[in-house]
């Protein structure tokens, strides 16, 4: 009798006791699209069927390997397999029929998979065989009972479990563990294990050589992190360096760049499973060098942050993540979770209920462990007791969470989740020396640290001030105070060299030498002095420093609350901004566009004139006298704009008039030494391109007011005209006056930006040339004009270049098998939003760095839409419906439902109405998704919506989406950005 023993194709039955390779359609190439294929597996009665991979690849979330325990999908599910795995643990029947299916969606296709079997009568065990580099005893009895006992050559790691045990069902205890490497000699090396060293510099202990070049690679499991602790470390200074990169190559971000002698350095912490580093030596003189070690979490993580959220483990031999039952954790357990996690301990915790985004937005798992009870020493949450592993009776509803770091207290509605709070210190900067709170010298700390250190004065400016200021909670600077004027610091000086544009909302945003990179001493540390007149009251959870929910707080008490929403409006909202020093205000917003409250509602029913200069100033019930709730508080939005074109026939051309950061009074600019590189300067803030024509001797009439600034001098590269050279503001020649006041007239042509199968084209709008600006497929496209570069997707991250296809990088590195669907810029916060194929929708600064996820979707966002006026994007869901969140990930919530084929979004930010399609219609409706109207039906389907004009000063552009159903220039079709 012949039996089956693999199957070719789409499926098939296999009746061999052992059989394989067994493939996916296509392997080794990638299998076809709409797929559905079933394999049944019959071995002889009495016997159980082990399966094992020998690789798998598929598309994450889209295309599934089910396996069940029995003859056809009826039976129970044991296993289904999606996405990438470099290593499954063999699966195993309870009897002698094992039914699979393979499904592919119609969308993208990968290698698939190959997989063998084999049967195993009751009581015998398969052989688990030999790794790599490593031996086992010379046991080939695999019956009930026996033993294997495996070790590692030398230089090796042991990986997983050394003794595993065959039992009576014919399975082992435990997975065929591995060798890995854990430590190399010489000058650079491979490291695959999951924990090693030490590793050392040539020669170590003795000095390294020179002209050396050295690189090491280490890589851990996937889902893990790499944590580089240092022993020792001495090159020589600003000749010789260390250099650590988050990834795989030097392509990837920059962690740290040591040189020097240094006593003590904070654990380098990866974002990925591979770290990077590079030792260069020069040819003069040398020194002992360094040793260091690394370890991984590769078993335990946060859901939702690297510092907070769901804490989930898993097994020593499995890739499936599970949770932590609630019950009696405690802030033992928390310190052992943190510490393994790089942080430092943690002081308090509280219970939170369901309605904590971190907690709802993730389906519930298995749970791993229950009854924990550490005593807080413990150097992993494994050494701890517990109840045993799968053990629990929570049954998916009380989790344990944990926040390791800095973070605000929050109140939810009653509960059913744990929320640990590990505390560092509230603040990573503050003033000291001063006479009051609002002045003294400048202090810092790493974000891993406790230990406070200075800022040198070196470039230390009021632009530097004001970011200070107003991480403290002041409007901005009035003085900057250099020289240790505040008295001489202790401990490290960390921070030097330091460059801000003044609109940052941390001096750790800004530009600058490096942590612990300087050279001066505490005699040349920066102090400042804050403006104090609006130190009661601040904007909090905005975008920016202009927007936010209105908080308060009394003159005797440094305790903030926040203000009711009853009987407040602009007037009330213009002395509000006035107060922080914005001329005038926006807009005013309900709770929901910015984060609930905490602690006391201060005021209500607040009835002022507009006229005030200060809130307190204004009638209102009384200190603490309200009747409202914290889901009634009020936000504002205040208008920042600092420059404007007056006078002119449209608004690409006037008078330049200008104003200062602390003043609603507008004023002039003299023409003296003003040429078109300061007029470039001013059109790009203005959101054009560059500047046309210069327009002096008050060509737009006279102005009034102060006049602000003279004697320009920028080199055409700057973001801002305030970062260009001239004498201070108000300082100008007695002979200028107002009929000297300086005018543009910026460019106004309008151009396309369209990206195709072919590459990125440059078309004008005038005339339909075309330009090749870069080859290559690009994915969604945006386009910043205050900076002339161009933002797209890549199925490996986002990249930027100039509009000219010069300064090509990646900003932004995707893991493996991600890829970016939809992308915008927020050019009022300097942020790039983008979503991706596996659900995340994320933020980033646009240079790439403070990458962080704010949402994970069950399915995936299409056609994300920014409107930064409300702090607010708006996306397509899984195509059915339209969703909506704050800028910041919270407040998530569907607002259009029960669609049949939504492909676009757009917003017209003139008349503030969202417009989509749905199938051949288009739609409209108000911000909140109601007020619906039908728009137009096109009679074929709407992949695309533009609507027109929408303002400059919005955004700096408008967009406009053309794809293959529309009417495009020259035959293009793809994603654009145009620009007038």
């Amino acid at each position: 009798m012949c039996t089956v023993t693999s199957a070719t194709g789409c499926g098939g039955d296999l009746t061999a006791p052992s059989g394989g390779p067994v493939t996916s359609p296509n392997y080794p190439g990638n299998y076809g699209n709409n797929e559905n294929c079933e394999w049944l597996i019959t071995v002889p009665e009495g016997s159980i069927i082990i399966l094992t991979f020998d690789s798998f690849d598929t598309e994450e979330r889209w295309d599934f390997l089910t396996i069940y325990d029995g003859a056809s999908d009826n039976a129970k599910e044991i296993k289904k397999l999606t996405g990438r795995h470099s290593q499954i643990s063999p699966i195993i029947s309870t009897s002698n029929t094992m039914f699979l299916r393979f499904t592919s969606s119609r969308r993208i296709s990968h290698q698939g998979f190959q997989f063998n079997y084999t049967s195993s009568s009751a009581g015998q065990c398969w052989d688990p065989g030999v790794p790599a580099n490593g031996n086992r005893d010379n046991n080939s009895n695999f019956t009930s009972g026996q033993t294997v006992r495996y070790t590692c050559m030398d230089g090796y790691q042991l990986r997983g479990t050394a003794n595993i045990t065959c039992q009576p069902d014919g399975t082992w205890n435990g997975a065929t563990p591995t060798c890995e490497v854990t430590s190399v000699t010489g000058c650079g090396g491979n490291l695959t294990a999951s924990s090693g060293g030490p590793v050392t510099s040539p020669n170590y202990p003795g000095n390294y050589g020179n002209n050396e070049n050295c690189e090491w690679l280490i890589t851990v499991p996937e889902g893990s992190i790499i944590r580089l602790t240092f022993d020792s470390f001495n090159t020589e200074f600003n000749r010789d360096y260390l250099t650590i990169y988050d990834g795989a190559s030097d392509n990837a971000p920059e962690l740290k760049e040591l040189t020097g002698d240094q006593s003590q350095i904070i654990p380098i912490i990866s974002t990925s499973n591979t770290m990077f580093l590079r030792f260069t030596s020069n040819k003069r003189v040398r020194r002992q060098g360094f040793q260091f070690s690394y370890t991984n979490s590769s078993r335990i993580r946060l859901v939702d942050g690297p510092n907070e959220g769901v804490l989930e483990v898993r097994p020593a031999d499995s890739w499936t993540w599970g949770r932590v039952c609630a019950e009696h954790f405690d802030l033992r357990d928390a310190d052992v979770v943190c510490r393994m996690l790089g942080y430092i301990w943690a002081n308090g915790f509280s219970i939170f209920k369901y309605g904590s985004s971190f907690v709802v937005s993730h389906r519930p798992r298995l749970a791993y462990m229950a009854d924990l009870q550490c005593n807080g020493n413990e150097s992993s949450l494994f050494d701890c007791s517990y109840a045993g592993w799968g053990i629990h009776d929570c049954q998916n509803r009380r989790y344990s969470g944990v926040v390791c770091g800095v973070v605000t207290s929050q109140y939810f509605p009653p509960c059913i989740y744990i929320y640990v709070m590990i505390y560092l210190d509230p603040s990573r900067i503050r003033l000291i020396g001063g006479s009051g709170p609002n002045e003294g010298r400048v202090e810092v700390r790493p974000e891993d640290s406790v230990t406070w250190g200075t800022v040198c004065h070196n470039r230390f400016n009021m632009d530097d001030a004001d970011v200070v200021c107003r991480m403290l909670g002041y409007p901005n600077a009035t003085q900057v105070r250099n020289d240790a004027y505040f008295g001489q610091g202790t401990g490290p000086i960390y921070m030097d060299d330091v460059r801000c544009d003044g609109n940052e909302t941390s001096l750790f945003s800004c530009s600058y030498a490096g942590w612990t990179i300087h050279d001066c001493d505490h005699g040349q540390d920066a102090g400042v002095v804050c403006r104090t007149y609006s130190s009661r009251i601040r904007l909090v959870g905005g975008s920016g420093p202009n927007e936010g929910r209105v908080e308060v707080r009394p003159a005797d008490s440094p305790r903030w609350g926040t203000v009711c929403h009853n009987g407040f409006d602009l007037k009330d909202a213009e002395v509000v901004c006035r107060m922080l020093g914005y001329p005038n205000v926006y807009g005013v917003r309900p709770y929901e566009y910015f984060v609930a409250g905490t602690g006391p509602i201060y005021m209500e029913d607040l009835q002022c004139d507009g006229t005030e200069s200060s809130l307190f100033n204004c009638s209102h019930k009384g200190w603490g006298i309200h009747d409202c709730e914290h889901s009634d508080v009020v936000g504002v939005v205040c208008d920042h704009i600092r420059i404007r074109l007056v006078g002119g026939s449209s608004r690409k051309e006037g008078r330049v008039e200008v104003r200062p950061a602390d003043s609603m009074t507008w004023g002039t600019v003299c023409h003296n030494q003003f040429d078109i590189k300061d007029a470039d300067v001013v059109c790009k803030m203005l959101g054009y391109p560059s500047a046309q024509l210069v327009r002096n001797d008050a060509y737009f009439g006279q102005g009034r007011g102060p006049i602000y600034m003279d004697d320009l001098h920028c080199t055409g590269d700057e973001n801002s005209l305030f970062n260009c050279s001239y004498p201070g503001w108000t300082i100008h020649d007695l002979n200028c006056n107002y009929d000297q006041a300086a005018g543009v007239e910026c460019t106004a042509q309008p151009f396309l930006l369209v990206t195709t199968e072919d590459g990125i084209f440059q078309i004008e709008v005038k005339d339909g040339s075309k330009v090749n600006v870069l080859s290559g497929w690009h994915l969604s496209l945006d386009y910043d004009p205050m900076t002339d570069f161009m933002y797209w997707t890549t199925d490996e991250g986002i990249e930027r270049a100039r509009r000219d296809g010069s300064r090509l990088e990646t900003i932004v590195e995707f893991e493996t098998n991600t890829y970016g669907r939809s992308l915008r810029l927020d050019h009022a916060g300097g942020n790039v939003y983008w979503s991706d194929n596996v659900g995340h929708i994320s933020v980033a600064r646009k240079d790439g760095s403070f990458v962080r996820t704010l949402l994970t979707l069950q399915g995936f966002a299409e056609r994300l839409v920014l409107d930064p006026r409300n702090g607010l994007m708006y996306w397509v869901s899984n195509r059915d419906s339209i969703d909506r969140a704050a800028m910041d990930g919270s407040n998530h919530t569907t607002i259009i439902r029960n669609l049949t084929l939504a492909l676009s979004i757009a917003i017209d930010y003139t008349e503030n109405r969202l417009y989509y399609s749905d199938r051949e219609a288009i739609y409209s409706s108000d911000m909140l998704g109601n007020n619906t109207q039908l728009v137009n039906r096109e009679g074929e389907r709407v992949p695309g919506i533009a609507p027109v004009p929408r303002p400059m000063e919005d955004v700096g552009s408008f967009a406009l989406r053309i794809q293959k159903e529309e009417r495009a220039p020259a035959g293009i079709y793809g994603n654009c950005r145009r620009m007038d």
